[in-house]
């Protein structure tokens, strides 16, 4: 079961209050207004993986409410997390989903294409699959393959868009050089 939970979106920063919140920091700014973020919840409990170093296994847990500070920190209550203590014992874990089951108020757009299939939109030729999706402060920016990857930000001039299907394809359009910038010995 825990091999389904490979897309880490953040961390555990501390505890929050005294039922058990803690604060979670996610690795890229969510792409919505700050008008939206009062108004987006978890519907139904998302499954979460918790994983710290000083742990031996991660914990599996569920996400049943989420109230957003800002595009990138959350007040989150975990399943079974029912009081200070207990949110003291988890923070500075790492939250890790389930790329298939990604929870409405803890992701976007961008976080759907996680796995995915990148494909260059005139070749049709594969470029890779979508391995990490980083925030560099101004957009998504999508690593196609392993380290160091190719890296394509998520902007229109280069995302033509998304084709729904198994497998889900991102189809790229890349400007002069941007895939060979990428190549070992640059």
């Amino acid at each position: 079961m825990e091999d389904a939970f490979v897309y880490r979106i953040g961390r555990l920063l501390r505890a929050h209050a005294l039922r058990g919140d803690l604060i979670v920091q996610r690795f890229r700014a969510l792409a919505i207004t700050p008008e939206d973020l009062k108004t987006r919840r978890v519907t139904g409990e998302a499954p979460v993986l918790l994983e710290r170093d000083d742990w031996p296994t991660g914990r599996t847990t569920r996400i049943n409410r989420v109230r957003w500070i800002d595009p990138t920190r959350a007040v989150v209550h975990l399943k079974g997390i029912d009081g200070r203590e207990a949110a003291e014992a988890v923070q500075g874990a790492f939250v890790d989903l389930d790329p298939h089951r990604l929870p409405d108020g803890l992701t976007d757009e961008v976080d759907a294409v996680f796995g995915a299939v990148a494909i260059h939109d005139e070749t049709e030729a594969e470029l890779g699959e979508i391995t990490d999706i980083r925030d560099n402060g101004a957009q998504a920016i999508l690593q196609i393959g392993d380290e160091p990857g190719i890296l394509v930000p998520w902007v229109e001039a280069f995302i033509v868009g998304v084709d729904e299907g198994d497998p889900k394809r991102v189809r790229i359009r890349p400007i002069p050089g941007l895939l060979e910038a990428n190549e070992p010995g640059a």
